[in-house]
């Protein structure tokens, strides 16, 4: 793969790694206001790890493709 398509394709996975959490987050607290107030997609911490993750892997990804 070259450079370009690499950049392209890291970016796509970071888009949709933020989107997925932002999705569960918005998904659980639907379910916690109208359903069941003690439920979890994920237990423990596991959203929290996923969040942090997330973004993460965007921070170092904008830091390796910044520009020079």
């Amino acid at each position: 793969m070259n450079e370009k398509t690499l950049s392209k394709f890291t970016s796509i996975v970071a888009v949709l790694a933020i989107i997925v959490v932002f999705g569960l987050v918005l998904a659980q607290t639907y379910v916690r206001w109208s359903v069941n107030q003690n439920f979890t997609f994920l237990g423990g911490n596991e959203l929290e790890a996923l969040t942090l993750s997330a973004f993460a892997l965007l921070i170092g990804l904008a830091y390796i493709h910044r520009s020079r």
